[in-house]
């Protein structure tokens, strides 16, 4: 699923590797509660990591994510955080940018999260060229893709068979 629209202009890449945007919920955080409890629990809904490297954009799909009552478990800017953060925290979905800060792309570090667990994956991103698009169908097969900028429906008719094939 690739949805059409007008590539955003980006501005300086800010490193958020260290940021843990909204707050914690003692009924979802695994640091405070085992993680499969707190991926089983009811009162949760698919845990979504968000891998974007501009802080302006992370924000804002953490707003459209949060107004669909879905639970933000982490925000990271670099493809190794992506990967260090998928196997601590176990999200069900990674929102996923291709060009992030540092040395990983978003297609590897995608590859190697879906490697080790299993998270669907859904990639945001300006750069879907046919290049680009050929390599995420081969090294990440079935993963969608949503031309920024996204809005509400173009995430939800990503993360919705995701949500409902889940249970929630």
């Amino acid at each position: 699923m690739i949805a059409m629209h007008t590539n955003q202009t980006h501005g300086p890449h800010h490193d958020m590797s260290h940021l843990w945007l909204g707050g914690f919920d003692p009924k979802c955080d695994p640091p405070r509660q085992p993680d499969s409890e707190a991926r089983n629990s009811p009162q949760c809904g698919p845990r979504i990591l968000i891998v974007e490297d501009e802080l302006f954009v992370a924000w804002h799909l953490e707003d459209i994510l949060r107004e669909l009552d879905l639970d933000v478990c982490g925000v990271v800017s670099e493809g190794q955080a992506a990967v260090d953060k998928a196997a601590a925290l176990k999200p069900d979905v990674v929102l996923i940018d291709i060009h992030l800060n540092g040395t990983m792309d978003g297609i590897e570090a995608a590859r190697r999260i879906r490697q080790i667990s299993g998270a669907n994956i859904v990639f945001v991103t300006a750069y879907s060229d046919a290049g680009v698009l050929k390599r995420i169908e081969r090294e990440v097969p079935s993963a969608p893709v949503l031309a920024k900028p996204v809005s509400r429906e173009d995430i939800w008719a990503a993360i919705a068979p995701i949500v409902d094939g889940a249970g929630h």
